[in-house]
């Protein structure tokens, strides 16, 4: 029985004044139960992150903020907006035009994915906040 589906790590990036200014996607093709799947996806989640796609927070949504020299969502006002998966709705549409025309898989209209906030510290450095206990998984 084949089990195989694209599931995807998304991290959304706070910078030091509690704005989200980035997000981050990287998909997998995996295979296993939901349960593997998931472990899989957040055994990653603190590594490939600094490999991942970033995308730039898009002017469309509601609370968007003008920061400078970057869009930026307040962080928190994304459970306003549906939770932090709606931050990524437009990515996952991106991430199926990069997959092959040749393979048989796409991104599911309700992928397995693990959200990882990440924080950009006083150095300038992205890197996973103190306690991963925020982590999301869908």
């Amino acid at each position: 029985m084949n089990n195989k589906e694209i599931a995807i790590n998304l991290w959304y990036v706070v910078d030091t004044d509690n704005f989200i200014f980035l997000l981050k996607a990287k998909m997998y093709l995996v295979d296993g139960s939901d349960e593997e799947k998931l472990d899989f996806l957040a055994s990653r989640s603190l590594l490939d992150f600094e490999i991942a796609k970033d995308y730039l927070i898009q002017p469309h949504f509601e609370y968007v903020v003008d920061r400078g020299m970057y869009l930026a969502i307040p962080n928190g006002i994304q459970m306003n907006m549906g939770g932090d998966i709606d931050l990524f709705i437009d990515i996952m549409e991106e991430l199926n035009k990069e997959i092959s025309s040749l393979s048989p898989y796409k991104v599911p209209d309700q992928p397995l994915v693990c959200i990882t906030p990440l924080r950009l510290n006083s150095e300038k450095l992205v890197k996973p906040y103190d306690d991963m206990k925020i982590r999301d998984i869908y």
